[in-house]
């Protein structure tokens, strides 16, 4: 008869201990998440992972954005009339680059839109969005956008 006295406190002992190693374990931080290969960011952009690249964007009302660039050093912007050449272009050029989506996957409209959004151009007013890209691995790839609008 003492043994079972004895049977029904401990159980209830060992059930709270039970529960209260479960709640302790809840409320830890869940370790951090080892990367998987699928899970690695793709490489970014950069000069010298673009052997060319050509942009011009026409706007509404005539005013046009163009930047080029050549790995052999050559490198230019223009929006409207004021250009720009060498480095101030290079770092224009550099600054646009590490906006975009990686130019390798390939998904233009992603690279249209972000390209807009470096530029700060609302894409109400474009009228015509070229962009034409090489890759030090050999990947050329042309984007076109042109938008036709229909006057009353």
């Amino acid at each position: 008869m003492k043994s079972k006295r004895f049977l029904v406190p401990l159980l209830v002992l060992v059930m709270l201990g039970t529960v209260a190693a479960i709640q302790g374990l809840r409320r830890q931080a869940p370790p951090a998440p080892e990367l998987f290969q699928s899970q690695v960011a793709a490489a970014e952009n950069s000069l010298e992972t673009i052997s060319r690249l050509n942009l011009e964007v026409d706007l509404r009302g005539g005013k046009e954005l163009e930047m080029r660039y050549s790995s052999n050093g050559a490198a230019s912007t223009r929006i409207g009339r004021d250009g720009k050449t060498d480095a101030a272009a290079l770092g224009e050029i550099n600054s646009l680059l590490a906006a975009l989506p990686p130019l390798a996957e390939g998904r233009p409209l992603a690279i249209i839109q972000g390209a807009l959004e470096h530029l700060q151009v609302d894409e109400a007013e474009v009228d015509e969005f070229e962009l034409s890209y090489r890759l030090t691995n050999g990947l050329a790839r042309i984007i076109e956008l042109e938008v036709n609008r229909e006057e009353d």
